[in-house]
Parts: C-alpha cells; structure tokens; sequence
C-alpha cells in the first residue's frame, strides 16, 4: 500500500465512489457487484474512481488464491506436525494423540478465519483510505495494475483504435474472465459488462459474452451432475427389491458421472479459464474451444438480425 507524496484533491462523489469499491469486500462474492458497478459509471467521469474499481474488482477476484494459499499452509504445518511425530516413532491417531490432533484442526481454522480476515481488512483499509482523499494502492497489486495500464499494447497483439481506453479494457475483459475464480457468483462480472459495455466495445462486447457462456456452461454442468446423482440415489428407493441390481447400477452411473465431471471437468475449467485471463491480458483474441465459435454465431446472427430489422 503506498501513497503519493502530493495527493491530488478529489471531489467527495471520487471519495465514496472509491470507497464503495473496496467496501464491496464485506459482502462475500456479492461484493463484486459495487466495483463493476462503479468502473462503469464512473468510466469517463473519475480516472481516481475507474482506478479504484478495477482494483477492488481484482482484488475480490483474486482473494481466491490468497484463501487457497492458506488452505495450502495450513496443509502443509498439519501433516508437517504429524510426519515429525510418525518419524519418532510415537502413534499417531486421533485416539492415540488426541492433543496433537485438536492442536492441528485449532491451527488450521486460526490460519484459514485470520486470512479471510485479513483480506476483508485490508479492504476496508482501502474504503477508508478512498474517503480520506488517499491514492490507495493494494501491495503488489496495485502496482501491477498501474502498470499494465500504462504499458502499451504488445507487437503482435489485437489493436483497435477505434476503441477508447484500450488497455483499460483489456484489463476489465481479463477480470471478466477471472470471475472464473468465483464459481456461480462470478459470473456477475462478465453478465454486467455485457449489458452495459456491447454497443459501446466490440472487444468487451465478445469477451465479456464468451466469459459468460464459459461460467454459465459450468454451472449448469455442475447442477447437471448433481442431479444425476441424486436422482441415481432417490429412483432406487421406489424401485422394489426384485429390483435391487437395476437400483445399484443406477447409483453407479451418478456417482460416476458426478466424478467425472470433477475429476475431468474441473481442471479443464481451471486450465481454460487460466489461459483466457493469460491470453486476453496480452492482447489476443481469445476463443475458448467451441464456445468461442458459438459466441461469434450468436454475435453475427445478433448483428444481422438488427440488419435485417433496419433495412
């Protein structure tokens, strides 16, 4: 978090703009609404509120890898505890060591609630932050941000000089992409952008409609295999017992089909979500497999439609 030596003077709408932004963070995943909502009012009114927004949003998106990092720490110390006292020789259960285990589920849940802590906190430091007046930057990432802002677009990279701020809305079309971060929630960023940003971006107009399929292709994925699977449990209780080898296949299938979608869909979504937020930040014209063409045919048939209807 840094401030510059001479702080600029903003109006009290910049001020709570800000504010909002980053006060966003005690509402969960809910939160990602006040930033969106804020770059896009204040998009060519406030550079200090856009700034502030993209930050909030990002930071939000983000936060995802920060609770994942201490999930990962708690992981590691806790087994850590655990592999000393195996290699001393002394039992270890939760019968055997009772204390060392309660020791080690306190430790966990202290690192994980102390994180999330600390990330809501660092949030309202920067609401506070934006009311007094204060150029709020996040560490690391709000150096990045300004940065990347300040970069201009790589050679090679997708060039549109028709579009106003460019690089700022590269960067909201990455974070459109990251609410993959988020499942079902984060999905509100690229729906939001789609609305309010189509007539005015055509790189926001494609990007921000591609993410939204992408998001909402999973999540109907995810409750399509859920109810597979309950239906594999609940239809066998009305199949009789001279039924019983029908009732166990059925279970099967759900639980295999429910499987599957874990263990194969969830690191596809990983990996495609990654490299979308990866390629988009540089510039290019990502397509994601199938969905990218299926996003074009919707944009043009959309576009002749409105063709059709003027002429």
């Amino acid at each position: 978090m840094s401030e510059h030596a001479a702080t600029p003077a903003y109006s009290s709408e910049e001020r709570i703009m800000g504010a909002i932004s980053h006060a966003g963070i005690i509402l969960a995943a809910t939160g990602l609404i006040a930033p969106i909502i804020v770059w896009i009012t204040q998009r060519e009114k406030s550079r200090f509120a856009r700034f502030q927004a993209l930050q909030a949003l990002a930071y939000q998106l983000g936060k995802s890898f920060i609770y994942l990092a201490a999930l990962l720490l708690a992981f590691i110390l806790t087994f850590g505890l655990i592999a000393i006292e195996f290699l001393k020789g002394n039992p270890v259960s939760r019968t055997a060591t009772p204390d060392l285990y309660i020791f080690t589920q306190v430790l966990g849940l202290i690192i994980l609630f102390s994180t999330m802590a600390l990330v809501i906190l660092l949030g309202l430091i920067g609401s506070i932050a934006c009311l007094a007046g204060k150029d709020f930057h996040y560490p690391l990432l709000g150096k990045w941000i300004q940065t990347y802002l300040d970069n201009t677009v790589e050679n090679g990279a997708q060039e549109d000089t028709n579009e106003p701020n460019l690089r700022e809305d590269q960067l909201i079309a990455v974070l459109s992409h990251a609410g993959f971060l988020i499942p079902f929630w984060g999905v509100i960023v690229p729906v939001i952008l789609w609305f309010s940003e189509k007539n005015r971006s055509a790189l926001l107009r494609f990007q921000s409609l591609q993410a939204a399929i992408f998001q909402l292709t999973s999540i109907f994925l995810i409750y399509f295999s859920f109810g597979c699977y309950v239906l594999s449990v609940f239809v066998p209780a009305l199949i009789s017992n001279a039924n019983y080898n029908l009732a166990l296949t059925l279970v099967e299938i759900g639980s295999n089909i429910i499987n599957l979608m874990f263990l194969i869909g969830g690191p596809l979504y990983l990996l495609f979500g990654c490299i979308a937020v990866w390629r988009v930040s540089k510039g290019y014209d990502y397509r994601y497999p199938l969905l990218g063409k299926l996003t074009k045919k919707l944009l043009n048939h959309k576009q002749n439609a409105q063709s059709i209807t003027i002429s």
